[in-house]
């Protein structure tokens, strides 16, 4: 999959294309944002580089293996016939991660002889709370990424400018919800029940789903958690997911 370089007020991105959103006037499309990839920050230990990305303007959906998701759906406490509406959902339009606020990729690579890089490992971090970002297939405490499926570019000749795309593989990967972390749950359930949504904008799907999910809190054993769950409720409410995290740590 090729690059691509776009001008976008006086600025220009370079964009794996296929993997990137392009922003457009063109009212036929949704737009989407720009991608902004700065790097934070270069620690050199050796031939071994610490690079951090404060990455921000993203927008992505992300492929959910249907049978795990239902299967945590199930777990919440959620019917058997609610969880097949809401897999049917994300099967369908697929889960989406976007963020204006953005979060810290950190890359560590090993400089080659040959000036060229290899990928060893990359976290995904909270930039507000400096913890591990609410996000599946992302280890707790580390922040460390699971790749899954997907296998990263680990051969010798990656650019230094190219190390940033391995976000993108990591997003290319099939999520499943085996890595879950433990929300604020009253956090999650504030946000749920006092959060206001325009019907206009919505589909007549995503609001039957809010109403289930909202109607769902009533039940003493419903456990209103977990990465999976966060990623659903923010692509139905349609807010940006590092936001709605943020708001989640600090009671909703």
């Amino acid at each position: 999959m090729g690059n691509i370089i776009v001008k976008n007020e006086g600025k220009y991105y370079k964009m794996r294309a296929g993997s990137l959103y392009i922003p457009v006037e063109n009212k036929d499309y949704q737009f989407q944002t720009e991608s902004d990839f700065p790097i934070k920050e270069v620690k050199k230990r050796g031939k071994e580089y610490e690079i951090t990305y404060n990455i921000k303007n993203v927008e992505n959906y992300v492929n959910y293996e249907r049978e795990s998701f239902s299967g945590k759906m199930l777990s919440l406490g959620f019917s058997t016939e609610e969880a097949i509406k809401m897999g049917d959902y994300v099967e369908r339009k697929g889960l989406r991660f976007k963020t204006r606020i953005g979060f810290i990729w950190k890359v560590r690579a090993y400089k080659e002889d040959n000036g060229k890089f290899t990928f060893m490992n990359a976290r995904m971090i909270n930039k507000k709370s400096r913890d591990t970002l609410f996000f599946p297939n992302v280890y707790s405490g580390s922040g460390d990424v699971c790749w899954g499926n997907v296998v990263v570019n680990r051969g010798k000749g990656m650019e230094f400018e190219d190390i940033s795309k391995t976000y993108y593989e990591f997003m290319e990967t099939v999520f499943n919800g085996e890595l879950e972390k433990e929300l604020n749950q009253e956090g999650l359930r504030n946000f749920i029940l006092n959060e206001e949504y325009d019907v206009s904008k919505l589909e007549r799907e995503e609001i039957e789903l809010i109403e289930i999910i909202r109607k769902r809190l009533e039940y003493l054993n419903f456990r209103c958690d977990g990465d999976t769950l966060l990623l659903l409720v923010a692509t139905l409410f349609n807010v940006d997911n590092v936001g709605l995290e943020n708001r989640v740590r600090n009671g909703g």
